[in-house]
């Protein structure tokens, strides 16, 4: 929990100034973990009053969810990369409890398509994180085995994100995830869709057997970057529809408002 919530607190270092101190075992802290063993795996609850915030949780990946709603919730300056001057860092008064709908949010990269060493994979693997994907699929090519590669790797592993590499010529998607062969793994195109078709996007059709939902794997979405030509490009293309399926992840089912989501 510590280092999670170290991170956290360097985020504030460029643009306010100042890192929150991370003390171990106070108990009148203004932001305060407490661990929950018996809630589920990746869920969460963020109870924000005017004087404290708590944090609960049963893992370190529920924490970190927890610690990305926050960031969320803060004022946008927080991912200025200099000081941000006179900026009130507050967020609002609220209690959130979350989990995910499906255990499986997964971006695939093909580096055939675009170098390892390219900071635009960095940039996105941010943004998984932000989004609380928990799954990275690469399709290393001829750059399996590189130092590049595992730059990437480990960068996404610090992040808490799950790498599963596919080397040239190998066909055999989700190996690593699940043995079983009962797994579903429907197929839906997005292209030419607009982001309101994919936000509306429901994997389980109403009038499915009651027991689909435990055999559906999650969320696998591709990424062809290589039309994107920078940073900006991938903000304006990519990360909007990343964020409209961690909502199909993440929101119960009927749930969804495309106001709130894209205004």
């Amino acid at each position: 929990q510590k280092t999670v919530a170290d991170r956290f607190a360097w985020l504030f270092a460029d643009p306010a100034g100042f890192v929150p101190r991370v003390l171990p075992g106070v108990e009148d802290a203004d932001v305060r973990f407490v661990t929950d063993p018996d809630m589920e795996e990746e869920a969460y609850v963020v109870e924000v009053s005017r004087n404290e915030i708590t944090v609960t949780a049963s893992s370190i990946e529920g924490f970190i969810y927890a610690l990305q709603t926050i960031r969320l919730s803060l004022p946008g300056e927080i991912t200025s990369p200099v000081y941000a001057g006179d900026v009130k860092w507050e967020i609002p008064v609220m209690t959130i409890r979350d989990s995910p709908r499906f255990h499986h949010r997964c971006l695939r990269l093909d580096l055939d398509r675009i170098a390892p060493d390219d900071d635009r994979i960095f940039h996105i693997l941010d943004c998984m994180a932000l989004l609380k994907y928990n799954y990275l699929h690469l399709d290393a090519g001829a750059y399996a085995g590189s130092d590049d590669l595992k730059e990437i790797t480990d960068y996404a592993r610090k992040l808490h994100i799950k790498v599963n590499q596919r080397d040239k010529g190998d066909k055999t998607r989700f190996k690593e995830y699940c043995d079983d062969p009962q797994w579903l793994e429907p197929l839906v195109s997005f292209s030419n869709k607009s982001l309101k078709d994919i936000y509306y996007y429901e994997p389980i059709a109403d009038g499915s057997i009651d027991d689909f939902h435990e055999f559906l794997m999650g969320l696998f979405s591709e990424s062809w970057i290589n039309s994107c030509s920078n940073s900006e490009d991938i903000d304006e293309m990519l990360l909007p529809r990343l964020a409209a399926l961690a909502e199909i992840a993440w929101s119960p089912k009927g749930s969804k408002d495309w106001v709130r989501f894209s205004s």
